[in-house]
This record gives C-alpha cells, structure tokens and sequence, in this order.
C-alpha cells in the first residue's frame, strides 16, 4: 500500500505541483467532512458522510438526529482547524495543546470535563480491560510526550511513528470520553508539524477511516490490537507492498472498531 502510494506519488501527484489555491481549498473541504464523519462514526454519531458537510459547510441541522451529534462534528472541525495552525507554526505536541484538542472537541457537549484529565478509573466497555489508574495519569502523559518528541519516535517511519503514538496514547485512556478522536487528531498533527502532513494525509485518511472487516480478522477490542505482536502485525499488513511473503489480495486494514475505537 505504501510502496504504491509513494509511487503514484513519485509519478502523477508530483508533476501537479505547485496545486491552485482553489485546488488546496476544495480538497480540505474534503478531507476535512471525510475526517470528521469517519472519527466520530467510529464513536457511533449516525450523520452521514452527506449529512456531516450539510452541518459543517450549510450550517443545517438534520431531522431526527440528536443536539450532541451536530455539535460533535462542529467540535471536531473546530480541532482540526486547531492542530492545523498548531502545524503552521511548527508547535511541539506537548500536555497543554493535547488538553486543548480535546477541550474543542468536547467543550460544547461536556464542558466540565472538557481538556480535564480523568479523575476516576474505567474500564473499556464489553471488556475486562482495565485503564491505568487515574492517580498514574499525569506521569504517563509527561512519558508520552517526552516519547513523542523524542528522536527515537520522530525518525520512525510515518506510518509506524503515527500508529505508535495512537497506541499509546489509547493505553493510557487520560479523558472519560474523547480519547479516540483526540488520538486520531495528534496522529495528523504529529506528521504536520513536521511538514509532511500531504504526505501523510492520504495514507492516514484511508487508515483511520475506513471499516473494513475481512474474514479472520478480530472484531472485538478485547481480541484485537492490545498487544505490541499485533500492533507490529496491522504494521506488516500496511507494508504489504514490500513484502512478498503477505496475500496480495488480503486487505491491509483491520476493522476500524478493532484499533480505533475508545
């Protein structure tokens, strides 16, 4: 996938370069209503993908759809606008701008708790999974930050680096709610600030969002990607193209509800 990738990239994608600003602009729109309909589906808001851009673009609400699920995706617009401005100023990721990402995206549904680490333990639904404790919280996170800015992470892989951050920050689970959009929005902004976010966007669109479920592949997340064998395993799958040893007609994306889910 990623071998592919590069080489359309290499062969057509680069030839249109510089794009016209009215190009750049049509496809953030895009990005953008696909972005926001596919993290908050994977929570269970029912908008559609044409109902979520009627909401961000028309400002319209829609018939028989809930006040919280209209202002989950007006939050989350709001937060990507944020890590992109966070991008253009090349901002490190550190504990402050994280509270902030979540603080947009759930200020307007849950302001107490909104940009507030938890402060009490859970446990993920349908599972025995316990989180880490809720008096751990402030350590761990001063731990993924130091990781996520440390050399060892930033020379990863892209892909490697962006899944890594996600299952980790995932494992520590510092909000109530909130914790799989808030990963999903520091994975683009880790390669942003990099300045290799229209590298990464389009790989990770198509990893974060779609739900595919191939036979054999775990549906649950108490059977799913918990462990470092089978985080290295979906990377493998994602970097099928340079392996020969993988089916080629096996899809490289495991069900979005087995990883992305929280």
């Amino acid at each position: 996938m990623l071998y592919l990738y590069q080489a359309f990239r290499e062969l057509v994608l680069d030839d249109f370069r510089p794009f016209d600003q009215i190009i750049i602009a049509e496809l953030k729109k895009l990005y953008d209503v696909r972005f926001t309909y596919n993290s908050n589906a994977i929570e269970g808001n029912t908008l559609t993908q044409s109902e979520t851009e009627l909401v961000l673009t028309k400002g319209i609400t829609i018939g028989g759809k809930t006040l919280d699920e209209h202002l989950e995706v007006i939050g989350h617009k709001e937060a990507i606008d944020y890590i992109e401005s966070l991008a253009q100023k090349n901002t490190a990721i550190n504990e402050w701008e994280i509270k902030q990402i979540h603080n947009l995206i759930l200020r307007k549904i849950n302001p107490n708790e909104a940009g507030c680490y938890r402060k009490l333990d859970v446990m993920a639904a349908g599972t025995n999974y316990i989180y880490p404790p809720h008096y751990l919280l402030s350590q761990l996170m001063a731990d993924f930050v130091i990781w996520l800015n440390s050399d060892a992470a930033l020379t990863l892989h892209l892909v490697e680096y962006a899944t890594m951050a996600h299952y980790r920050f995932v494992s520590i689970h510092p909000f109530r709610d909130g914790n799989g959009r808030t990963a999903r929005l520091i994975m683009n902004l880790s390669r942003k600030a990099e300045g290799r976010g229209q590298e990464a966007e389009g790989i990770l669109a198509s990893v974060l969002c779609r739900d595919h479920s191939p036979k054999g592949f775990p549906q649950g997340r108490e059977q799913g990607f918990k462990t470092p064998t089978k985080l290295k395993i979906w990377w493998l799958l994602f970097r099928r193209g340079r392996n020969p040893l993988l089916n080629k007609t096996f899809c490289p994306l495991p069900p979005a509800s087995c990883l992305l889910q929280c």
